[in-house]
């Protein structure tokens, strides 16, 4: 949950630096220089926790990133829109989720006392206290942003994507 809130959080900073600017090296610098001020995060969920995984998996996600901006088309106005909306679809589902698994009296999905005592968690709160609300979380967050990438919300319609024929004008018009 606390690699998601980074996702979430840097996902419009990192989208409109990945789009914004015209020349690539730029955008490829943005991306740069915005991960390395996440990473002053990142790394201290990798020391509070002992382990690399949270530097190595948002890294990994950061390459991602600056590969589609390297191989990737020149970005059009509308990929302003596709960002805009995604981060929105992920800021309203993290929230809602966090609150609904926060509130709600959920089943414990077959987390027992045992299975905690196994998997410690060097923190508390009510995500390490009670696991199974996290777990709850992600499949309501993950299931959700699932559904809005099938259902295509905030991509370009057919009509869009494709490009515009020029019309000629008129000798009248010109």
């Amino acid at each position: 949950m606390l690699m998601e809130f980074i996702v979430v959080h840097s996902s419009a900073f990192l989208g409109f630096a990945a789009v914004g600017p015209e020349r690539r090296l730029t955008r490829v610098l943005a991306v740069l220089g915005l991960g390395l001020l996440y990473t002053l995060f990142v790394g201290s969920f990798a020391l509070l926790f002992h382990s690399a995984w949270p530097l190595i998996s948002f890294w990994t996600l950061l390459l991602n990133r600056m590969l589609s901006i390297i191989l990737g088309p020149k970005p059009q106005e509308r990929d302003m829109d596709f960002v805009a909306i995604g981060w929105v679809t992920g800021f309203v589902c993290y929230l809602g989720f966090i609150f609904l698994t926060s509130l709600a009296n959920l089943p414990h999905l077959g987390i027992t006392a045992a299975v905690v005592a196994t998997h410690p968690v060097p923190t508390g709160g009510i995500w390490a206290d009670n696991p199974w609300r996290a777990a709850a979380f992600g499949t309501f967050y993950y299931a959700a942003m699932g559904v809005a990438d099938l259902i295509g919300l905030g991509t370009p319609s057919a009509d869009e994507s494709r490009p515009r024929p020029r019309r000629k004008l008129s000798k009248r018009n010109r």
